[in-house]
């Protein structure tokens, strides 16, 4: 058995015209084995949640407004809470910035390294997915660009952003914002939607 985990979070779907909610998946990677007495294999069991969501918004006056809410939401298994929040009917428009305090956690019986990967969906107009920069910010590495260019890779499987131990005392956080850049071509990304993914690779630690 590999023992790889992938922690996917199906991310983001930003609509101009409404808000759609995106569930997420989760797989545990667990087994158990029998010689002579019984022996339980460890579980790479990665915890991941929202911690903090921020969402700078342009009034209806012209000024910037940010509105945070602190509430938990856990996305380690399935959900229909979408990670930044958009409500049904809710719309972006450029200059809005949502950012997501992300907290990683470990409830297994093993450390495990763990590094981040956005990949970019089907998207209805490139010129709205080229108004849309996805940043990551974990540890010491910070990652950005435009949804148009494809995947955003945050450390790899050689390169880690760092170790998580056993127990909720040694969780990391990470955030992730999108923001709708304001350009000249603002008008063809009306009504039009973009969506990426978030992959959190997690690796068991293993001496050498």
């Amino acid at each position: 058995m590999s023992k790889t985990k992938k922690l996917f979070v199906a991310f983001a779907t930003i609509i101009l015209s409404i808000g759609l909610i995106v569930g997420s998946s989760y797989a545990l990677f667990t087994d158990k084995i029998s010689v002579g007495n019984h022996v339980n294999a460890g579980t790479l069991n990665v915890t991941l949640q929202r911690t903090k969501l921020t969402k700078t918004l342009l009034q209806a006056d012209g000024t910037f407004k940010d509105d945070v809410n602190k509430s938990v939401v856990d996305f380690s298994n399935d959900t229909n809470e979408n990670v930044f929040g958009f409500a049904n009917g809710e719309v972006v428009v450029p200059t809005s910035v949502y950012t997501a305090e992300m907290t990683i956690s470990n409830s297994s019986s093993v450390a495990f390294n763990y590094w981040i990967e956005i990949i970019p969906l089907s998207t209805s107009a490139q010129e709205f997915a080229s108004q849309l920069t996805v940043e990551v910010v974990a540890g010491s590495k910070t990652e950005s660009g435009l949804l148009s260019n494809g995947s955003i890779f945050v450390g790899s499987e050689t390169d880690v952003i760092g170790t998580v131990l056993v127990g909720p005392t040694n969780a990391q956080i990470f955030t992730v914002s999108i923001t709708f850049e304001d350009d000249k071509a603002n008008n063809s990304a009306m009504n039009k939607e973009a969506a990426f993914d978030l992959i959190i690779h997690a690796v068991q630690v293993t001496a050498n």
